[in-house]
């Protein structure tokens, strides 16, 4: 993705009610950076949708995670689990790359719009705790 080329590690998930971007920073920042942060990566996707060619790269990405699942059978447990908890339905794990085929950068653009909005936004930071200073009680 676009967050990748610039150096920012991201994680893509699917969930039941569609999906996390999981950002990852080298240092620690304040909350309010993380907040605006992702909510100026959201106000650009509202303005422009995403190109096609960086769909595309999304979709190989969860793609070639999905396979990498499924080379051993503790993988395909696990993955036939996930789509019946998230979905269902477990075999919603062998439709799900078919219907991500579907999707197009006016779709993406239209759900930001429309889901994520300031009532339904959660931002969390987490820090590892600073090493205690010797002599001194946590």
């Amino acid at each position: 993705t676009a967050l990748q080329e610039q150096g920012a590690p991201v994680y893509l998930e699917r969930s039941r009610r569609g999906g996390h971007a999981w950002l990852f920073f080298d240092k620690a920042i304040a909350g309010k950076h993380a907040r605006r942060f992702g909510k100026g990566i959201l106000s650009a996707l509202r303005r422009t949708p995403p190109e096609e060619m960086e769909l595309q790269r999304v979709r190989n990405q969860l793609e070639a995670s999905g396979i990498r699942r499924l080379r051993s059978n503790f993988g395909l447990a696990i993955q036939l689990a996930e789509s019946e908890s998230l979905f269902g339905d477990w075999t919603h794990t062998f439709r799900f790359f078919q219907a991500m085929e579907t999707v197009t950068p006016g779709d993406i653009q239209r759900v930001v719009q429309e889901y994520f909005r300031e009532d339904q936004r959660t931002v969390a930071v987490l820090a590892r705790p600073e090493a205690p200073v010797e002599g001194e009680e946590r």
